[in-house]
């Protein structure tokens, strides 16, 4: 899976940026059957001193569907493990619901 990345007053710089594709490495899992051109993730991290990093993901999927997350946590990684949390349940249910026609 492959992702594209937006940053708001976050440096990119060092590792962070493979800390949270590791971090979201296991969506990949749930998009085994679709095609190589949905298989890309829009990530924007964005940091404010008041609450932290907001960090929101969306991932387009066959037939004009889309799944969408956000997350605010004051450390980046528990941010990015909310999304994740999201996006696998928003997957899930997604392909259920194909599978059932």
């Amino acid at each position: 899976m492959r992702f594209e990345f937006e940053f708001e007053k976050v440096s990119p710089e060092g590792d962070l940026r493979e800390k949270v594709i590791d971090k979201l490495a296991s969506i990949a899992k749930y998009l085994g059957n679709v095609a190589e051109d949905f298989r890309v993730g829009f990530l924007r991290i964005k940091k404010r001193p008041r609450w932290g990093y907001r960090v929101s993901l969306r991932i387009r999927l066959p037939g004009n569907k889309e799944v969408f997350a956000e997350a605010r946590a004051k450390e980046l990684l528990d941010a990015v493990d909310q999304v994740k949390d999201q996006i696998e349940r928003q997957l899930v249910k997604f392909f259920e619901k194909l599978k059932a026609f």
